[in-house]
This record gives C-alpha cells, structure tokens and sequence, in this order.
C-alpha cells in the first residue's frame, strides 16, 4: 500500500453520518453557534477584506452567513461532505470533500 492509497477515514460512513445528522443539526449546533460567534468576532479585527471565501465542513451555513454579514468576505463557497447539509442554504453551494477538494489551486 503507498501513502495515496491508504485512506485513514471512512469518507462514506461520514457522510452518511452527516446526512443523517442534517435532519436534526439545528437542534444541537449550540457549540457550532458559539465558535461561529468567536471567529466572527475576530474577522472583524481583520483590515483585510476577501473576494471570495470557503466555508468548508459547512453543516448548516453559520459561518457563511457571519462571513457575508461582517461585510468582510464578498462571496462565500458553502462546501459540505454531504448534500442535506446544503439543503436549504443559498448562495455558492458544492458539494465536497475536503479530502479532495474540486478547485484549482
């Protein structure tokens, strides 16, 4: 087995996971909401401004939205293993693997 063939992580088991937790995520995401709140907080320290942002690992869009929000970012690529996490989000959405992630460099 070479390093490129090992995959440490079940990517589908996670992403069956995902799905299955997408259903429910608004109802349990109080510790996403609250490091949503913290890195908000310090993208408004930041002078820099962002054409184009990915919020990777996406769940329900929270950190897309405060990005959006703070005027900081002009756009934002939602990416999310699974596709329910996107469901009902808006905007630039795809769905990825942030194993293998589908942009250039």
């Amino acid at each position: 087995l070479t390093l490129l063939a090992m995959q440490p992580f079940n990517r589908n088991l996670l992403r069956k996971r995902r799905t299955r937790a997408a259903a429910d995520f608004a109802d349990v995401n109080f510790l996403k909401q609250r490091a949503v709140e913290l890195l908000a907080d310090r993208l408004m320290d930041l002078s820099h401004t962002f054409p184009l942002a990915l919020d990777l690992g996406t769940h329900r869009g929270e950190m897309a939205d405060a990005a959006l929000a703070s005027g900081k970012c002009g756009a934002v690529i939602r990416a999310d293993l699974s596709a329910a996490m996107l469901y009902k989000q808006h905007g630039l959405r795809v769905v990825a693997d942030e194993e293998a992630l589908p942009f250039a460099d």
